[in-house]
């Protein structure tokens, strides 16, 4: 069992834990949904049966060995087109968390995945309910790989890996429930451009010529930033185009 995070103000001060489950985020949603619960409930799982990724993908977790956990928010304060810097602070969230267990050489991959050299450590999934001109709540999903050592994809990696020991998932659960929390409340504070250029320089890619492909083929180009509603502002021949999920793919060298 979870243990409500006492050292937090308002996240994990309801801590929903269940052995199994479909998805955090579905479990999570029909709390905000149904029970309205408080904005910070927190849904855990110590294994997804059908864990989500963003445009449906899946996310590879072995039982109990990873923090498979769904926050909901009521980012009431932000409109609809600024929902993106909710991928944002959670992300930099992440990367903090990873960079207090000595994890040194992360970096964000644009939309919200997170990366430990060239492999893939973190996903991220938020899902919003839209009330109005507002959001009403957001549903903050996490999949941190901690503990696994064996992966079927190459591309994925763990936090035990990277730093060569088993950790304390409890203690990585508490430090990114608070990192999540304190980021989220800077940005309720006013600190949307502070934390947007924090995730930039975060960014893969971020002020470098490399390859990338997309429909009509591969090609060179240089990320300058993202645009408000979140998509990829990157330069190409002397031109700025911008591209949603699934649009682009990134090339590793």
């Amino acid at each position: 069992m979870h243990k409500i995070f006492s050292k937090n103000l308002f996240i994990g001060k309801k801590v929903v834990y269940l052995p199994k489950c479909h998805s955090t985020n579905s479990i999570a949603t029909q709390l905000a949904e149904i029970e309205h619960v408080n904005e910070g409930a927190v849904v855990i799982a110590d294994e997804q049966l059908a864990g989500r990724g963003q445009r449906g993908n899946s996310w590879e977790s072995e039982p109990g060995k990873n923090i498979m956990m769904s926050v909901v928010l009521k980012p009431t304060f932000l409109k609809p087109s600024q929902q993106f810097f909710l991928n944002i602070i959670v992300s930099i969230a992440v990367k903090k968390t990873l960079s207090e267990f000595g994890l040194e050489n992360v970096k964000v991959k644009w939309p919200n995945d997170i990366y430990a050299g060239n492999k893939k450590i973190t996903g991220i999934l938020i899902e919003s309910t839209l009330k109005g001109s507002m959001i009403e709540t957001s549903v903050v999903g996490v999949g941190l790989n901690v503990n696994q050592l064996v992966f079927t994809s190459e591309k994925a990696t763990s936090m035990a890996l990277e730093v060569g020991n088993d950790l304390d998932k409890e203690l990585v659960l508490e430090k990114l429930s608070r990192n999540i929390e304190s980021i989220y409340l800077q940005l309720k504070g006013g600190a949307s451009e502070k934390l947007k250029a924090d995730y930039l320089k975060s960014m893969i890619g971020w002020g470098e010529r490399r390859s990338y492909r997309e429909k009509e083929g591969t090609f060179e180009g240089e990320i300058l930033g993202v645009s408000e509603l979140g998509k990829l502002k990157v330069e190409r021949g002397g031109n700025v185009r911008e591209y949603d999920l699934k649009e682009i793919e990134f090339l590793w060298k």
